[in-house]
């Protein structure tokens, strides 16, 4: 079923979607109701319709909204949400952000099933509160914000078990509470400002969030956080960093401007496989200025190492992030290995390596 929506529309009712694989365009006009909802059903065993809502313009108001199993494609115009807007899925669901103005109190990401994305390309996004939670029990992400491009005004970030909030490019301002319970934000290249952090244990039971760097320079500041109460064994990693143990490298952490967190919540932040040394943790310090910088020893030449093998394969561990090479002759050519199903350089820092039949001799070498 295909509908296209103009002109202006209110009514006591609500505004629902539910019917398989319907597609409804709206394209400008008012539209006020209490509720919203754009939900698949389940039409099969483990089949569920797939309902699809583009807005292209126009203004659309709702107290509360529902997007489960389903697709919204905003494109233009504005989606004012009064109190919630709601994402739960058994089969995947999104909302797709291109252009326009999606306001709201409350965002939930709440999966049941499938993971819920939220893909921001453009336009911009203006919430006092975004919730992302996961479905008991998953191993892998649930709830996903993909952030591309455009505006995202937040207050309070709350990210629990198995989430992850990918901040590939544009505009993040964050004015309130980054809480940390269980998810993953992945920072993008350049700098990024936060308000003030809380770490937590998951109400699912995890007590490891993880900030995770970008292959690229990059600055973390986060706000003075000495007022919040950081949870006993809860642990913030600090993933993939890159910078210098000094300090003013080129990637940094802050928290605050000087001593912006409390030797309690300092030990309870680790650096997890920094850039040259061997995949471990290490623990944090902090410089005079607020920058938390890891506790290591002077690094060392790096080794290879194989430590396992079988009749046709080897396992190889060196420290994370070198480039393993390897060549059937000493003077070369060496190549990159995995290099068609690893991002260069490879940052890994551990790979199986299969033997090659005709091989009379294979070197391995590390590039950094």
């Amino acid at each position: 079923m295909r509908s296209r929506m103009v002109g202006w529309l209110g009514a006591a009712g609500a505004l629902c979607a539910s019917v398989a694989q319907a597609e409804i365009t709206r394209e400008y006009g008012w539209h006020y109701d209490p509720a919203f909802r754009l939900v698949g059903e389940l039409i099969a065993q483990s089949t569920w319709s797939h309902p699809r809502y583009s807005l292209n313009g126009g203004h659309m108001q709702y107290t509360n909204e529902v997007i489960a199993c389903a697709t919204f494609t905003h494109n233009a115009g504005t989606n004012r949400v009064l109190a919630k807007l709601g994402m739960c899925s058994m089969a995947p669901t999104y909302y797709i952000l291109h252009g326009g103005l999606l306001d709201a109190e409350t965002v939930i990401m709440d999966p049941t099933g499938s993971p819920c994305s939220f893909n921001q390309h453009g336009g911009v996004h203006r919430v006092n509160r975004l919730i992302m939670q996961t479905y008991r029990g998953r191993e892998f992400f649930q709830s996903i914000y993909t952030m591309e491009w455009g505006e995202l005004e937040v207050r309070d970030v709350t990210l629990l078990d198995m989430v992850l909030f990918e901040h590939k490019n544009g505009n993040v301002r964050h004015t309130g509470l980054l809480t940390m319970a269980g998810g993953t934000w992945q920072a993008k290249p350049g700098t990024q400002e936060f308000g003030q952090v809380l770490v937590v244990r998951s109400p699912y039971g995890s007590s490891n969030s993880s900030l995770a760097m970008p292959a690229a320079p990059a600055v973390v500041r986060f706000a003075d956080s000495r007022a919040q109460n950081w949870e006993t064994g809860a642990t913030l990693f600090i993933h993939a960093w890159d910078g210098s143990t000094n300090g003013s490298g080129d990637q940094q952490v802050f928290f605050g401007d000087g001593s912006g967190i409390t030797t309690q919540q300092l030990a309870q932040i680790r650096f997890a496989n920094v850039v040259g040394q061997f995949p471990g943790v290490f623990p944090a310090k902090q410089t005079p200025t607020g920058e938390v910088v890891p506790v290591i020893g002077p690094e060392e030449p790096p080794v290879l190492r194989i430590t396992s093998r079988t009749s046709n394969s080897i396992y190889l561990t060196w420290p994370f992030g070198y480039t393993l090479e390897s060549s059937t002759n000493s003077t070369g050519p060496f190549q990159d290995m995995w290099r068609f199903s690893h991002t260069a350089p490879n940052r890994s820092g551990a790979g199986w390596e299969w033997c090659h039949r005709d091989d009379q001799m294979r070197l391995y070498r590390l590039r950094k």
